[in-house]
């Protein structure tokens, strides 16, 4: 109000959670923000202007943001997570940990370059797309770099969450997934999902561990107990893990 009038544009070349830019528009002004981070200007876009303003376009990762209704789900008992598992909490590493709605940025090479500069946020972002939330240990983490609650648990006796290891890259799949089922098994767990970047090649015995570690059943609905994912899948062909339902840890 003291430096703008209304219609004026106001440019936050540091916009960070969209302070300035939800005031120019309650105030009636027009505004452009700018942040290095991705993570900012989508959680001002999903969080900040949830039912108050329509979403902004963000020029360079492309216009990807859609819109999610919530779905009602019986909140269930609180798992038990396994001792190396520490959840990461909204507050905590606040530049890292939004609830982003399912938003993906087309861009994958843009994206990519994300991971060279800053791996743990790689590895926190994937975690977020398969509904789980990151570990907040980043070493000694027992091969577990994020942890999610089922809405309704296994019929096969196992514990009722699902566990995420993260890898950009590696000399031996083969080994980084058994260790990944050994994990799995030594907690429990009812299902995981092992996220690349990029696809694992199909000539790697990595799938055929995957396959054989068997099936979870939740609500007569069939789930692999292990699934193989990467970011790259999902940008060219649209692909997701296919697991049960799972509890939002950001609402729920």
């Amino acid at each position: 109000k003291a430096s703008s009038n209304e219609g004026d544009l106001i440019l936050d070349p540091f916009c960070g959670c969209g302070t300035t830019i939800e005031a120019g528009l309650k105030l009636g002004r027009q505004v452009i923000g700018i942040d290095v981070s991705m993570f900012s200007l989508d959680v001002i876009n999903t969080v900040r202007f949830k039912r108050r303003y329509p979403s902004l376009p963000i020029k360079g990762f492309g216009d990807s943001l859609k819109p999610v209704e919530p779905v009602e789900t019986q909140q269930p008992k609180t798992p038990q997570f396994p001792n190396d598992f520490k959840p990461a909490t909204l507050g905590e590493d606040s530049d890292v940990i939004y609830q982003l709605d399912d938003v993906f940025h087309t861009d994958f090479e843009a994206f990519s370059c994300l991971v060279q500069k800053e791996p743990y946020r790689f590895q926190d972002w994937t975690v977020q797309q398969v509904q789980m939330i990151p570990n907040s240990k980043k070493s000694r983490d027992g091969g577990i770099d994020g942890a999610g609650s089922l809405v309704n648990a296994s019929e096969d006796y196992y514990e009722s969450f699902a566990l995420a290891q993260v890898k950009s890259n590696s000399r031996n799949w083969r080994a980084d997934v058994e260790r990944f089922c050994y994990t799995l098994d030594n907690e429990n767990a009812a299902c995981g999902v092992f996220i690349t970047l990029n696809p694992i090649g199909t000539r790697s015995p990595a799938h055929k561990i995957a396959d054989e570690f068997g099936n979870i059943t939740v609500d007569n609905a069939t789930y692999p107990r292990l699934q193989l994912w990467s970011v790259k899948e999902f940008y060219e062909i649209g692909t997701r893990p296919n697991l049960p339902p799972m509890v939002d840890p950001y609402k729920d």
